[in-house]
């Protein structure tokens, strides 16, 4: 099922959105690109969670894709959102995250100053030094990891090299340092720390946050 309202102007970016289970995350994730400096972006959203986002409507002024389905994985949900894509340029990030106001407008600064292909955003997190929480961040890790829960990628290149490789979800770990590094076989993908989000820590009692897992 899906409720599609593009505009008839070609987005310049993508905004690829997988979500499962957390409908309140993502209500505080859409309200966050409601605040966009740069506004010419569409959303894709491909939620498997077991019932479907009831607040759509809420979001009607944003330019907004939604797909509901029963197929678990965020690899897959990346991969399909992708399709659906009509930006020149695709931005990853987490149904639990908040991006700054200006995250897409220094984003598209960088790909109008240089010739790149992509760009390693800044991940900032929270509970850094408590052993109940997996911090979700890129600092100290950069150049190396190319987190989606901020990477952006050109689409004409994702969709060169086949997108994700689905061979790394169940769990799902490292499939986006795969992308970038095939994605450096193009052009350049620098970090830059004014392209952020935040991503909150995720308690390890969560089974697929464990250090088990």
């Amino acid at each position: 099922r899906k409720l599609q309202q593009h505009t008839n102007a070609k987005p310049y970016f993508s905004i690829i959105i997988p979500s499962y289970e957390r409908h309140d995350k993502l209500n505080e994730l859409l309200e966050s690109l409601r605040h966009q400096r740069y506004s010419n972006f569409e959303i894709i959203i491909v939620d498997q969670s077991k019932n479907e986002w009831k607040q759509k409507e809420d979001f009607s002024d944003l330019n907004l894709f939604y797909l509901h389905t029963n197929i678990i994985g965020a690899i897959n949900a990346r991969n399909t959102a992708a399709f659906y894509t009509q930006g020149d340029v695709l931005a990853f990030t987490d149904d639990d995250c908040i991006p700054s106001p200006e995250w897409l407008n220094n984003a598209k600064l960088l790909f109008d100053k240089g010739d790149i292909i992509g760009i390693e955003g800044l991940i900032k997190s929270d509970k850094l030094n408590d052993p109940s929480y997996r911090p979700v961040t890129n600092e100290g890790f950069t150049g190396i990891g190319f987190m989606t829960a901020n990477l952006f990628l050109s689409s004409e290149i994702f969709h060169r090299i086949n997108g994700f490789d689905e061979r790394f979800d169940h769990p799902h770990f490292r499939e986006d340092t795969d992308l970038a590094w095939r994605a450096l076989e193009f052009g350049d993908i620098p970090f830059n720390d004014k392209v952020w989000v935040f991503h909150p820590a995720h308690l390890r009692t969560i089974k697929r946050e464990s250090l088990a897992e």
